[in-house]
C-alpha cells in the first residue's frame, strides 16, 4: 500500500512540474544558465529528463524530517545540475563506445591492441559504409561537409561544428535533422 502511495505522490509532484509556472521557469532558467538554448539538439531530451528529476528532488526535499540548510529551489536546482551532468556523461560514454569507424584495421597487430580488444563485426562496418555513402550521395553540400567532419573527428561539439562549417548552431541542428531523415529513408 505504501508503494502505491509513494508512486501516487511522485505522480503528483511530476504533474506539478508541468503545471506550476514557477517550476517550469526553474527548468527553463536552469537550461538557459547551462547554455542549453533553443536550437540545441539535446534540448527537448533534456527538458524531458528535467521533469522527473525535479519531481524526485521536490519529493525528497519535502520528505526530509529536518529541512536542509538550503532553500527548496536551490536544492532542486542542484539536483537538476546532477541530472544534466549524468545525461552528458551517459551520452559521452555511449558516444565513445559506439563511434563509427569506417576504416578496416591495417594489420593483425591493430586487432590485439587494448583499444581494439573488443570483437569487431565487419558486416556492420560494411553496412555503415553503405549508409554513409548513401548519405553523402543524397546530402546537400553543407550536410556532406558535416558528415565528413563527424567521421574525421566525432568528438567535436555542436558549437565547434557550426564554427567550422560557418553556420549558426540552429542551422547545424536543421542539417542534423535532415541527415536523420535521409538515414530513415535509407532504412525503409
Amino acid at each position: 500500500m505504501t508503494t502505491n502511495r509513494v508512486n501516487g505522490q511522485f505522480k503528483d509532484y511530476l504533474l506539478t512540474t508541468y503545471t506550476d509556472p514557477n517550476l517550469t521557469c526553474l527548468i527553463f532558467g536552469f537550461l538557459k544558465h547551462a547554455n542549453i538554448l533553443p536550437g540545441h539538439p539535446d534540448r527537448d531530451d533534456l527538458i524531458q529528463e528535467c521533469h522527473p528529476a525535479l519531481a524526485q528532488a521536490l519529493q525528497k526535499y519535502d520528505q526530509q524530517s529536518s529541512q536542509p540548510k538550503i532553500s527548496r529551489n536551490a536544492y532542486a536546482y542542484q539536483r537538476l545540475r546532477w541530472c544534466l551532468s549524468k545525461y552528458f556523461e551517459r551520452n559521452s560514454r555511449d558516444h565513445h563506445h559506439c563511434s563509427l569507424q569506417l576504416d578496416a584495421p591495417s594489420s593483425e597487430a591493430d586487432l590485439t591492441t587494448p583499444a581494439l580488444s573488443y570483437e569487431i563485426n565487419f558486416d556492420e562496418r560494411e553496412q555503415a559504409k553503405v549508409v554513409v555513402q548513401y548519405l553523402l550521395q543524397h546530402a546537400s553540400g553543407t550536410q556532406a561537409k558535416l558528415i565528413k567532419l563527424l567521421l574525421t573527428d566525432p568528438g567535436l561539439t555542436n558549437q565547434e561544428l557550426a564554427v567550422q562549417l560557418h553556420i549558426s548552431p540552429q542551422a547545424l541542428s536543421y542539417h542534423r535533422k535532415q541527415l536523420r531523415r535521409l538515414a530513415l529513408q535509407f532504412s525503409k
